[in-house]
């Protein structure tokens, strides 16, 4: 019934203003749609918003918040939906519980479809929905477990998977298709699984309850401040990378992309330092590739006379296996798939929940928009996506596109939420799962 699975609008017929003033009320858990409307607006922001590389000395670059931690707040809150989805199961109920098992394979096999057709428009981003897609089907076995239980495998997972992860890449055996999607694609199937079985733990509590989320906030706080220790640590570790000239009159200035939505992770580009640490060569004007790990491998080239980019100098202090899986186990950068990553991002995730749940209980009613995005992210995430694809050889990322993809995408979402209701996409979803459910069974 509609009540039961506290749909957040009225019966047809029963929308408009009435259907907005009622919206996001009991037993829908309204600061679940702010979360998502922020994963939302924080992934445009990383997509078009021109944020910088997020620097925590530096509050100008803040905004680099956006990178990597929208899709894992995505991750999150998509595990509390799955708990919230089957809060009333009875474990004991076989029927029941395979139903809702298949249910969510459906669902996430319509995801995976969407995010095909998605991938096809050719954009220049990384497109989540295959891995989400996959994500549903993933934890689908895992419905009826305990709050602890789910909480065991998440730090497993978040802990053993990177390290994993690192060790096949280290050993280089990371070049087949199954290995690539799982450990090395842009999205980490261990990271996120990781953040989604912590969501349902979650999604167990009692989330209207202001301890609750004070509870959260903390754990959140302090996971944070324990995965930016290990990051620094790591950098600090990575001496011969760290030890390449910062950007200053007369020496490099970093012009790299940290999202990894928009290009891949792991490389930094550094235009013409004075001197490679341990070479005593002059390379001024040249270019040089870092990358993050013990060794601090370094390539530098000159693009406008060397034919095909090709190295003028490799730094031949390349890694050992057992220091480059330490580095991608310690890495905190956006999509890096490591263990500070994994720890510090999913407290900044957490502490993004407990706010959105703390705000949704007292302004409610100004955070009506954001929540009704949050209500449709599938539909204003794709409809994002094509935007892109008509708009982007004519339109430059800055903060004047995010604003204006954000604002726009806010109003389509509370327009339709007080006229129709749910979100088109969502509505083709949850048929598809709710056939995929009747049709296997029978």
């Amino acid at each position: 019934p509609q009540r039961r699975l506290g749909r957040p609008w009225g019966r047809r017929g029963k929308l408009g203003v009435r259907g907005l003033k009622d919206f996001g009320r009991p037993p829908r858990v309204m600061g679940v749609d702010v979360a998502r409307g922020v994963a939302v607006v924080g992934m445009i922001a990383a997509h078009v918003g021109g944020a910088p590389d997020l620097v925590w000395s530096d509050p100008s670059t803040w905004a680099g918040l956006a990178h990597g931690r929208s899709s894992l707040l995505f991750a999150l809150v998509a595990g509390v939906s799955v708990a919230l989805m089957t809060r009333n199961l009875d474990p004991s109920d076989d029927n029941a519980m395979r139903r809702t098992r298949l249910a969510l394979v459906g669902r996430g096999l319509a995801v995976f479809v969407i995010g095909l057709v998605l991938e096809s428009l050719s954009t220049p981003v990384a497109i989540i929905l295959c891995v989400y897609g996959a994500l549903f089907v993933a934890v689908a076995p895992f419905v009826g477990w305990s709050r602890r239980r789910l909480l065991v495998i998440s730090g497993l997972l978040g802990v053993l998977g990177p390290v994993l992860g690192a060790t096949l890449s280290a050993n280089y055996r990371s070049g087949g298709a199954g290995l690539t999607f799982t450990f090395f694609s842009t999205y980490s199937v261990p990271v996120w699984l990781a953040l989604m079985f912590a969501g349902m733990a979650v999604g167990r509590s009692q989330l209207r309850s202001l301890g609750v989320a004070a509870r959260l906030l903390a754990i959140g706080l302090a996971l944070a401040i324990t995965g930016a220790i290990g990051g620094m640590l790591g950098t600090q570790l990575d001496e011969p990378v760290a030890a390449l000239p910062s950007s200053s009159t007369g020496s490099a200035s970093a012009t790299s992309t940290s999202s990894a939505d928009t290009a891949p992770a792991g490389s930094d580009k550094v235009a013409g330092p004075e001197t490679l640490p341990g070479e005593d060569v002059d390379l001024t004007g040249l270019t040089c590739e870092r990358y993050p790990g013990p060794g601090g491998y370094v390539s530098c080239y000159d693009a406008t006379d060397v034919p095909d980019d090709e190295p003028i100098i490799d730094n031949p202090d390349e890694p050992s296996v057992l220091d480059s899986i330490r580095s991608s186990v310690l890495a905190d950068y956006p999509h890096s798939g490591g263990v500070s990553e994994v720890v510090g991002s999913g407290g900044v995730a957490l502490m993004v929940l407990a706010l959105c749940l703390v705000l949704a209980r007292f302004l409610r009613v100004l955070l009506i928009p954001l929540a009704a995005l949050g209500s449709m992210p599938l539909t204003a995430y794709s409809l994002h996506i094509v935007t892109l694809a008509v708009l982007s050889d004519s339109v430059a990322p800055g903060l004047i596109q995010w604003a204006e993809q954000s604002i726009l995408l806010m109003v389509f979402a509370t327009v339709w939420v007080a006229t129709i209701g749910r979100g088109p996409l969502e509505r083709l979803v949850a048929r598809t799962a709710r056939w995929f459910a009747r049709a296997t069974v029978s």
